[in-house]
């Protein structure tokens, strides 16, 4: 169920303060003209009704997609060493969100064992999920493959100067965007082969059994590799 509510926010420029609308969820299949504004990033502007700026407002929500079957918690932490002692708490919120929509939709209740649970920081890593999971992709196998991707870069010398990757598939075709330190962007070709290499190894990981929400990210692939060695 998407549930906004109002909030009064000072504007962080001239200090005004007003109502804005927040959203505590989002349903998009009950919604889908929200999920188009969290995908081009309108969902995230807020005007000041005084001085007329618009600045990014960013605060945490759970998003739903009921036809795609996941749920995403977008959280907002300093740094990604305070991410994990958030789980167990947001853990429990998440199971509230479920049984609350057990309730509303309990013939699709049974469905929920073929969810995939995930945690977030921020609207980017928000975005890329919703790519992976809408286009039928396996994330645990995206997240190898960008390990891999900057391990080949890597050995050309070039891992140090991007920040972060993303996959992306706002054009219809995958491919992975890198986020450079100097605030440029970059764009790798999505390695199909590679891709399904990982899916293969990792085995099917579409459907997370324990209903907890799962971190799937940059941290998680170097720790599971290095599990490996």
């Amino acid at each position: 169920m998407t549930r906004p509510i109002s909030e009064k926010i000072n504007c962080p420029g001239c200090g005004h303060k007003q109502k804005t609308t927040i959203w505590t969820s989002v349903n998009a299949d009950l919604n889908p003209e929200l999920r188009d504004q969290i995908l081009d990033w309108s969902f995230f502007n807020s005007t000041c009704e005084k001085c007329g700026e618009t600045r990014n407002l960013i605060y945490p929500f759970l998003y739903h997609d009921m036809r795609h079957k996941f749920m995403i918690r977008v959280v907002l932490v300093e740094n990604e060493d305070e991410f994990g002692s958030e789980l167990d708490k947001l853990s429990d919120e998440q199971q509230s969100a479920v049984e609350t929509f057990s309730r509303e939709f309990p013939d699709a209740t049974r469905d929920f064992q073929k969810y995939r649970h995930r945690a977030v920081i921020g609207p980017q890593e928000l975005v890329e999920k919703i790519f992976i999971f809408e286009n039928g992709f396996n994330d645990y196998a995206i997240e190898m493959l960008k390990h891999t991707m900057f391990l080949a870069i890597g050995k050309k010398g070039g891992a140090d100067s991007i920040a972060k990757m993303l996959f992306d598939c706002s054009s219809g075709q995958p491919r992975l965007v890198a986020f450079m330190d100097d605030g440029e962007l970059g764009t790798i070709d999505f390695n199909q082969k590679l891709y399904d290499d990982f899916v293969n190894l990792l085995g099917d990981y579409s459907a997370d059994q324990s209903g907890r929400l799962q971190v799937i990210n940059q941290a998680w692939a170097d720790e599971f590799v290095s599990s490996l060695s």
